[in-house]
């Protein structure tokens, strides 16, 4: 015979109390999802209204007409498409620079070290690139950095960004 202190024991029994309280918890749920509630708690509110009675507090005139042309407004109109630069089949010469920013691209910062680095940001996909000399930035070859500057060639053209005075 074991003790009353043995903890298997001990254990059994605290497991039986919780199932029993548990079973009673149970069937008390059950008595109360089961027990008649008063007819006027079930009832439809009279401020429900069914689609016959909506109709019938509206005058004929606005029941009949539907104005079809409300849904051929257009929410949206998309940007139109952009045109392509019009000295873009011209040839040009890979030596010449062409003094325009990209508008894609801002110089913020560059990095003199071991090895020279520059920050490029790219507000249309609203992140910041690392670049060193030859690597490749959108469809341009980071060709050179400056201690202001970064010169990028896209096979045709040179661009050269220059950083942005924090003055202004």
């Amino acid at each position: 015979m074991s003790s009353p202190n043995d903890p298997l024991r001990s254990a059994k029994r605290h497991s039986l109390t919780i199932a029993g309280l548990a079973a009673v918890a149970l069937a008390a749920c059950v008595a109360w999802a089961l027990s008649a509630r008063p007819a006027e708690e079930t009832s439809t509110p009279s401020a429900v209204f069914t689609e016959a009675s909506f109709a019938e507090t509206q005058p004929a005139a606005e029941r009949e007409a539907l104005d079809a042309e409300a849904f051929e407004v257009e929410l949206w109109n998309p940007p139109p498409p952009e045109e392509e630069d019009a000295t873009a089949n011209e040839s040009v010469d890979p030596t010449s620079h062409d003094r325009e920013i990209p508008i894609s691209l801002e110089l913020i910062a560059i990095t003199e070290g071991e090895e020279t680095v520059a920050a490029v940001y790219d507000p249309k996909e609203d992140t910041l690139h690392l670049v060193r000399i030859g690597d490749t930035l959108q469809r341009f070859r980071v060709q050179a950095i400056t201690a202001n500057s970064l010169r990028l060639h896209d096979g045709r053209r040179i661009r050269d960004l220059k950083m942005e005075r924090a003055d202004r």
